[in-house]
């Protein structure tokens, strides 16, 4: 009896086993990319803060506040929320990188956190100085990928599976949303106003 459950152990581990160090490798790659946009992008974002517009100039010397001070507290609060979501984005990866939800809710904090565009200013600070080809590495394809496990979790956790089944149509209509809006010029931007209501109230 020993003899068969120490056989029948690795055929057990294998099937999870394969992906790990591949979603791992990729996990890495990713967080590098976004982070490091982040960390590269922030001198950029601090010196067109620091030198801001006469009107802007203005509003801040009515309040009170320098215009360093200004660019000062906008870019550290940037760091601030991209710390706590890679903080606990790494944690996860780091004590379970081998659960398939575990790693999504990973991915999603790492690169939503930093690139996603709404709550972050501070990496768009370089876009201006990228070739289209760097773009599309650093900027657009991260923020994809960030942008489909935010939307991936809200079908799979906690399970990690489509409940009710259906549902993995909608994922689908997602990621072709987000694609055609990432990579395409013609994307949900460009539609008439009435079809891209109804396509968010659907998705």
């Amino acid at each position: 009896m020993v003899s068969m459950s120490t056989s029948a152990s690795p055929s057990a581990t294998t099937p999870r086993s394969r992906w790990v160090p591949f979603a791992r490798l990729a996990w890495v790659a990713v967080a590098v990319v976004a982070l490091g946009r982040f960390v590269t992008s922030v001198r950029l974002r601090y010196a067109q803060l620091a030198h801001p517009t006469a009107g802007v100039r203005a509003a801040l010397a009515e309040m009170g506040v320098s215009a360093r001070g200004y660019a000062l507290y906008n870019v550290a609060l940037d760091t601030i929320f991209v710390s706590v979501f890679a903080a606990v984005a790494i944690v996860i990866f780091w004590r379970r990188s081998n659960d398939p939800v575990a790693l999504l809710v990973s991915t999603m904090l790492v690169v939503w956190g930093p690139l996603n565009g709404l709550l972050v200013l501070t990496p768009g600070a370089a876009i201006g100085e990228m070739g289209p080809l760097m773009e599309l590495t650093l900027d657009r394809v991260p923020a994809f990928v960030g942008y489909v496990a935010w939307m991936l979790f809200f079908y799979l956790f906690p399970s990690g599976r489509f409940v009710p089944r259906w549902t993995r149509w909608l994922a689908l209509c997602w990621v072709f949303f987000l694609g055609s809006w990432s990579f395409t010029p013609f994307g949900p931007t460009t539609w008439p106003l009435p079809i891209f209501n109804v396509c968010i109230l659907v998705l």
